[in-house]
């Protein structure tokens, strides 16, 4: 816990720092700005401390729920577990209502994706709201008017820290949840008419294309508003051409292939014209965005924020260079993945998984700092890692994949390296030729 708590003071100290640069390069105008921002918290904290007073009062007939949101990278996992707890019946939605909203600047969500959740339920403005949920949280029993930890089902990390939520689930729960087949949010028929007459354009249709996508630093230094340094996430990283390869034996199968992103570093360097740029198209939008993830064949990505559409459509995903083993979405149905190698300088080897496993590195602890305080260096996955386990998915969608006895017993042996209860969807698996490559690591 040691290297946490140094990175929990890291970022206290770097707060401070910030106060006192900005009065450094500001003078004595950014004092009074700062002092028109307390005397704020300190007039919206009493109309606040009256609605936590009602809704207090109010819960022994109905439980009123606050809940905080952040879609500024699209990857907000809890509407999509909220609605599908109430299909099962874990939230009852005769006892309980939920609120939600945004608890930080959000001039970057992708606004067709606000708007069909907005189709599901209503989202508060943050102000007010996010002050009820912080004055809330200052009273005992401030848990029961809060949504549980949506993150605690997403991964294996996320769960390890919540294991109460787990074991609240009924036992048949986490069945039902891998079973939901249908959507829980839907487009407009025009929204549809759009998306069919772009694929129309390219040539193609409905799941007869694949997508992909690499993370890189475009994305966050667009928003960049306080030029602030986004270097710590630069370890989940990788090259958008190392991708290409397996996207190349795509086209062979005759399907198209589509580089997804509203914001990129670099352009393609390709001749294919099966495979297109489409985050440096002129056609890209939001609503395309989230049109073609949901129609894919299945989307090829990193550990992104991303990954939440075509998930939350259903869509097989590709998941590489994951660059926490414990972080990955295993609840994705048909779904595979590879993580990125961790080399320790002290050993001279790459870690085997158990190795990893066992630091239990909590994935939003996770950044550069951690893997110089452990020694790690990231090895991205080969393009021909990434190529097999593509070739694997195509195989594994047309029904010719062959399981065999020894890759039914990697994949037992390492999914028991867990020693902690998380959603597991059946058919999510680590990819079987790198799981036997890997095996001894």
């Amino acid at each position: 816990m040691h290297i946490y708590n140094r990175v929990n003071c890291m970022f206290v100290k770097n707060f401070y720092l910030k106060q006192l640069n900005q009065i450094k390069n500001y003078g004595p105008k950014i004092i009074f700005f700062k002092l028109k921002i307390l005397f704020k918290l300190i007039t919206v904290s009493i109309p606040s401390l009256i609605i936590v007073f009602f809704i207090r009062i109010l819960s022994p007939i109905i439980l009123i729920k606050l809940t905080p949101l952040d879609m500024g990278r699209i990857g907000e996992y809890t509407l999509k577990w909220y609605v599908e707890l109430k299909k099962i019946s874990e939230i009852k939605p005769h006892r309980t209502i939920c609120f939600f909203y945004f608890h930080n600047s959000t001039n970057h969500v992708n606004a067709q994706w606000l708007k069909m959740w907005r189709r599901q339920m209503y989202i508060l403005p943050s102000f007010i709201f996010k002050y009820v949920f912080i004055i809330n949280n200052f009273f005992p029993g401030s848990k029961k008017y809060n949504l549980l930890d949506m993150l605690s089902l997403n991964n294996p990390s996320a769960a390890a820290k919540n294991q109460e939520f787990i074991y609240s689930l009924k036992k048949t729960s986490f069945e039902k949840i891998t079973k939901i087949e249908e959507p829980v949010i839907y487009f407009t028929d025009e929204e549809l008419k759009i998306g069919s007459n772009y694929l129309k354009k390219i040539g193609t249709q409905d799941f007869n294309f694949v997508c992909f996508h690499a993370r890189d630093k475009a994305y966050l230094n667009k928003y960049n508003k306080d030029n602030r340094d986004w270097s710590y996430h630069d370890f989940r990283d990788s090259d958008i051409q190392s991708y290409l390869p397996s996207m190349e034996k795509m086209t062979k199968n005759n399907f198209f292939c589509l580089r997804m992103g509203s914001k990129v570093e670099k352009k393609l360097i390709n001749s294919n014209q099966k495979i297109i740029d489409y985050a440096n198209s002129e056609d890209q939008s939001d609503l395309l965005d989230i049109f073609l993830s949901s129609k894919c064949r299945f989307f090829l990505l990193s550990q992104v924020g991303l990954a939440i559409i075509p998930e939350t459509f259903n869509r097989p995903v590709v998941y590489v260079n994951g660059t926490n083993i414990a972080a990955n979405n295993t609840f994705a149905n048909n779904s595979l993945f590879i993580p990125k190698k961790h080399y320790s300088v002290k050993k001279r080897r790459l870690l085997t998984f158990k190795e990893y496993i066992d630091l239990e590195l909590e994935n939003d602890l996770v950044n550069v700092e951690i893997f110089k305080e452990l020694g790690i260096k990231l090895i991205d996955n080969t393009p021909e890692e990434i190529t097999d386990v593509v070739m694997e998915m195509d195989s594994r969608i047309n029904g010719t994949w062959v399981v065999n006895d020894e890759e039914e017993d990697l994949q037992n042996k390492f999914w028991s390296l867990f020693k902690h209860k998380f959603l597991k969807s059946p058919t999510f698996r680590i990819g079987s030729k790198f799981l036997r490559q890997t095996q001894n690591q």
